[in-house]
Protein backbone atom coordinates (compact mmCIF):
# COMPACT_ATOMS: atom_id res chain seq x y z
CA UNK A 1 0.00 0.00 0.00
CA UNK A 2 1.70 3.71 -0.67
CA UNK A 3 2.12 5.55 1.43
CA UNK A 4 -0.74 8.18 2.76
CA UNK A 5 -0.05 11.63 4.01
CA UNK A 6 -1.71 13.46 6.49
CA UNK A 7 -1.16 17.16 6.99
CA UNK A 8 -2.55 18.77 10.30
CA UNK A 9 0.06 21.57 10.66
CA UNK A 10 -1.60 24.63 9.56
CA UNK A 11 -3.56 23.08 7.63
CA UNK A 12 -5.43 19.79 6.91
CA UNK A 13 -4.76 17.27 4.40
CA UNK A 14 -5.37 14.43 2.96
CA UNK A 15 -3.62 12.74 0.05
CA UNK A 16 -1.49 9.42 -1.40
CA UNK A 17 0.37 9.16 -4.44
CA UNK A 18 -2.76 6.70 -5.78
CA UNK A 19 -4.70 10.04 -6.03
CA UNK A 20 -7.69 8.85 -3.77
CA UNK A 21 -10.17 11.40 -3.01
CA UNK A 22 -9.89 11.62 0.62
CA UNK A 23 -12.69 15.04 0.28
CA UNK A 24 -15.68 12.90 1.58
CA UNK A 25 -13.89 11.94 4.67
CA UNK A 26 -12.30 15.24 5.65
CA UNK A 27 -16.25 16.33 5.37
CA UNK A 28 -16.24 14.33 8.37
CA UNK A 29 -14.91 16.73 11.55
CA UNK A 30 -15.18 14.02 14.10
CA UNK A 31 -13.98 11.25 12.01
CA UNK A 32 -11.00 13.34 11.20
CA UNK A 33 -10.81 14.58 14.76
CA UNK A 34 -10.37 10.51 15.65
CA UNK A 35 -7.69 10.14 13.82
CA UNK A 36 -5.49 13.12 14.90
CA UNK A 37 -5.75 11.58 18.12
CA UNK A 38 -5.08 8.08 17.19
CA UNK A 39 -1.71 9.58 15.04
CA UNK A 40 -0.62 11.76 18.25
CA UNK A 41 -2.09 10.81 21.24
CA UNK A 42 1.15 9.40 23.41
CA UNK A 43 2.10 6.63 23.72
CA UNK A 44 1.76 6.35 20.41
CA UNK A 45 0.75 2.93 19.42
CA UNK A 46 -2.70 1.41 20.17
CA UNK A 47 -5.88 2.81 22.28
CA UNK A 48 -8.73 1.73 24.15
CA UNK A 49 -12.09 1.94 22.44
CA UNK A 50 -13.43 2.80 26.06
CA UNK A 51 -10.80 5.79 26.18
CA UNK A 52 -11.74 6.99 23.08
CA UNK A 53 -15.81 6.40 23.77
CA UNK A 54 -15.12 9.07 26.73
CA UNK A 55 -13.35 11.55 24.57
CA UNK A 56 -15.74 11.89 21.57
CA UNK A 57 -19.28 10.92 23.35
CA UNK A 58 -18.94 11.76 26.48
CA UNK A 59 -22.77 12.39 26.58
CA UNK A 60 -24.07 9.45 25.10
CA UNK A 61 -25.10 6.06 26.42
CA UNK A 62 -22.85 3.81 26.46
CA UNK A 63 -24.58 1.75 23.97
CA UNK A 64 -25.03 4.18 21.36
CA UNK A 65 -20.68 6.01 21.85
CA UNK A 66 -19.70 2.51 21.08
CA UNK A 67 -22.02 2.24 17.60
CA UNK A 68 -21.07 5.52 16.89
CA UNK A 69 -16.98 4.34 17.46
CA UNK A 70 -17.43 1.69 15.68
CA UNK A 71 -19.10 3.51 12.57
CA UNK A 72 -16.76 6.12 12.74
CA UNK A 73 -13.60 3.50 12.41
CA UNK A 74 -15.33 1.54 9.82
CA UNK A 75 -15.45 4.90 7.82
CA UNK A 76 -12.06 5.40 8.69
CA UNK A 77 -10.52 2.12 7.30
CA UNK A 78 -12.92 1.93 4.61
CA UNK A 79 -11.79 5.93 3.30
CA UNK A 80 -8.42 5.64 3.69
CA UNK A 81 -7.43 1.69 3.88
CA UNK A 82 -7.22 -1.41 6.23
CA UNK A 83 -3.65 -1.83 6.24
CA UNK A 84 -3.61 1.39 7.70
CA UNK A 85 -4.72 0.67 11.08
CA UNK A 86 -3.71 -2.00 13.53
CA UNK A 87 -6.45 -3.89 15.15
CA UNK A 88 -6.15 -5.67 18.79
CA UNK A 89 -9.09 -7.62 19.51
CA UNK A 90 -12.22 -5.27 20.01
CA UNK A 91 -11.22 -3.31 22.25
CA UNK A 92 -7.84 -1.47 21.07
CA UNK A 93 -7.02 0.52 17.39
CA UNK A 94 -3.81 2.37 15.94
CA UNK A 95 -2.07 3.80 13.05
CA UNK A 96 0.60 2.29 11.23
CA UNK A 97 2.78 4.95 10.80
CA UNK A 98 4.69 2.92 8.07
CA UNK A 99 1.50 3.80 5.89
CA UNK A 100 -0.35 6.55 7.94
CA UNK A 101 2.71 9.63 7.68
CA UNK A 102 1.63 12.48 9.62
CA UNK A 103 3.47 15.96 9.39
CA UNK A 104 2.79 17.05 13.42
CA UNK A 105 4.75 13.52 14.26
CA UNK A 106 7.31 13.90 11.66
CA UNK A 107 7.80 17.83 12.80
CA UNK A 108 8.20 16.78 16.54
CA UNK A 109 10.73 13.74 15.65
CA UNK A 110 13.02 16.43 13.56
CA UNK A 111 13.00 18.85 16.61
CA UNK A 112 13.50 16.15 19.10
CA UNK A 113 17.05 15.46 17.04
CA UNK A 114 18.03 18.86 17.04
CA UNK A 115 17.09 18.57 13.74
CA UNK A 116 15.62 22.41 13.59
CA UNK A 117 15.80 23.83 10.24
CA UNK A 118 13.86 20.94 8.91
CA UNK A 119 11.89 20.97 11.76
CA UNK A 120 10.63 24.63 11.42
CA UNK A 121 10.29 23.82 7.87
CA UNK A 122 7.62 21.44 8.64
CA UNK A 123 5.92 23.89 10.99
CA UNK A 124 3.69 25.77 8.36
CA UNK A 125 1.01 27.06 11.53
CA UNK A 126 -0.80 25.55 14.72
CA UNK A 127 -2.24 22.58 14.89
CA UNK A 128 -5.96 22.20 12.99
CA UNK A 129 -6.12 26.13 13.18
CA UNK A 130 -10.20 26.75 13.43
CA UNK A 131 -10.95 23.22 13.93
CA UNK A 132 -13.92 21.76 15.88
CA UNK A 133 -16.05 19.18 17.00
CA UNK A 134 -19.48 19.40 18.08
CA UNK A 135 -20.27 17.82 21.55
CA UNK A 136 -16.61 16.22 21.95
CA UNK A 137 -15.39 19.31 24.72
CA UNK A 138 -12.53 16.13 26.11
CA UNK A 139 -11.40 16.33 22.62
CA UNK A 140 -11.69 20.09 22.28
CA UNK A 141 -9.09 20.66 25.54
CA UNK A 142 -6.98 17.45 24.25
CA UNK A 143 -6.60 19.79 20.51
CA UNK A 144 -5.88 23.02 22.83
CA UNK A 145 -2.94 20.90 25.48
CA UNK A 146 -1.54 19.36 21.67
CA UNK A 147 -1.48 22.27 19.65
CA UNK A 148 0.13 24.70 22.61
CA UNK A 149 2.63 21.77 23.16
CA UNK A 150 3.75 21.72 19.38
CA UNK A 151 4.29 25.34 19.44
CA UNK A 152 6.00 25.44 22.21
CA UNK A 153 8.14 23.14 21.02
CA UNK A 154 8.63 24.83 17.42
CA UNK A 155 9.16 28.11 19.15
CA UNK A 156 12.24 26.16 21.40
CA UNK A 157 13.86 25.12 17.55
CA UNK A 158 13.18 28.60 16.30
CA UNK A 159 15.50 29.63 19.17
CA UNK A 160 18.00 27.06 18.83
CA UNK A 161 18.24 27.72 14.96
CA UNK A 162 18.99 31.81 16.14
CA UNK A 163 21.35 30.58 18.25
CA UNK A 164 23.31 28.32 16.35
CA UNK A 165 23.18 30.95 13.34
CA UNK A 166 24.72 33.78 15.80
CA UNK A 167 27.12 31.40 17.08
CA UNK A 168 28.26 30.81 13.22
CA UNK A 169 28.53 34.53 12.60
CA UNK A 170 25.14 34.81 10.53
CA UNK A 171 23.69 37.64 12.26
CA UNK A 172 20.70 38.54 9.64
CA UNK A 173 19.86 34.53 9.46
CA UNK A 174 19.84 34.36 12.89
CA UNK A 175 17.30 37.47 13.83
CA UNK A 176 15.36 35.76 10.59
CA UNK A 177 15.28 32.62 12.88
CA UNK A 178 14.58 35.04 16.10
CA UNK A 179 11.73 36.54 14.63
CA UNK A 180 9.79 33.77 14.24
CA UNK A 181 10.51 32.21 17.33
CA UNK A 182 8.79 35.49 18.99
CA UNK A 183 6.10 35.10 16.74
CA UNK A 184 5.49 31.58 18.32
CA UNK A 185 5.70 32.72 21.69
CA UNK A 186 5.45 36.19 22.32
CA UNK A 187 5.16 35.49 26.09
CA UNK A 188 8.33 34.22 26.28
CA UNK A 189 10.76 36.88 27.48
CA UNK A 190 13.61 34.86 26.81
CA UNK A 191 12.70 34.40 23.18
CA UNK A 192 12.08 38.53 22.81
CA UNK A 193 15.51 39.21 24.60
CA UNK A 194 17.55 36.88 22.58
CA UNK A 195 15.88 38.80 19.43
CA UNK A 196 16.54 42.17 21.00
CA UNK A 197 20.35 41.59 21.42
CA UNK A 198 20.43 40.34 17.93
CA UNK A 199 19.02 43.29 16.45
CA UNK A 200 21.61 45.39 18.46
CA UNK A 201 24.26 43.39 17.56
CA UNK A 202 23.45 44.20 13.96
CA UNK A 203 23.09 47.63 14.24
CA UNK A 204 19.27 47.98 14.07
CA UNK A 205 18.82 49.70 17.67
CA UNK A 206 15.25 51.41 16.19
CA UNK A 207 14.19 47.72 15.25
CA UNK A 208 15.02 46.72 18.46
CA UNK A 209 12.69 49.23 20.55
CA UNK A 210 9.89 48.77 18.58
CA UNK A 211 10.15 45.24 19.42
CA UNK A 212 10.69 45.77 22.65
CA UNK A 213 7.77 48.46 23.12
CA UNK A 214 5.36 45.77 21.36
CA UNK A 215 6.67 42.95 23.86
CA UNK A 216 5.69 45.08 27.19
CA UNK A 217 2.64 46.50 25.37
CA UNK A 218 1.64 42.93 25.57
CA UNK A 219 2.75 42.07 28.97
CA UNK A 220 0.48 44.69 30.30
CA UNK A 221 -2.62 44.27 28.01
CA UNK A 222 -2.01 39.74 28.99
CA UNK A 223 -0.41 39.85 32.58
CA UNK A 224 -0.85 43.52 33.94
CA UNK A 225 2.98 43.51 34.55
CA UNK A 226 6.12 44.91 32.51
CA UNK A 227 9.12 43.57 30.83
CA UNK A 228 12.01 42.28 33.63
CA UNK A 229 14.63 44.55 34.50
CA UNK A 230 17.44 42.37 32.37
CA UNK A 231 15.72 42.89 29.27
CA UNK A 232 14.76 47.26 29.78
CA UNK A 233 18.99 47.64 30.54
CA UNK A 234 20.02 45.80 27.09
CA UNK A 235 18.44 49.14 25.19
CA UNK A 236 20.11 51.54 27.98
CA UNK A 237 23.28 50.02 27.69
CA UNK A 238 23.11 50.37 24.26
CA UNK A 239 22.36 53.75 24.26
CA UNK A 240 25.41 56.45 23.47
CA UNK A 241 26.37 58.28 25.59
CA UNK A 242 24.93 62.39 25.45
Amino acid sequence: MERIEFRVLGTLDLRSGGKEDFGPLLAQPKRVALLVYLCLQKPRGLHRRDTLVALFWPDSDQAHARNSLRNSIHALRRGIGEDAFELRGDEEIGVRESILWCDAIEFEELARASRVDEAIALYRGDLLPGFFVDAAPPFERWLEDQRHRLRMLAAKAARAAAQRREAENRVTDAISSAQRAVQLSSSDERIVRGLIELLLRAGDRSEAVRVYEEFARHLASEFQTVPAKETTALLYSSRAPG
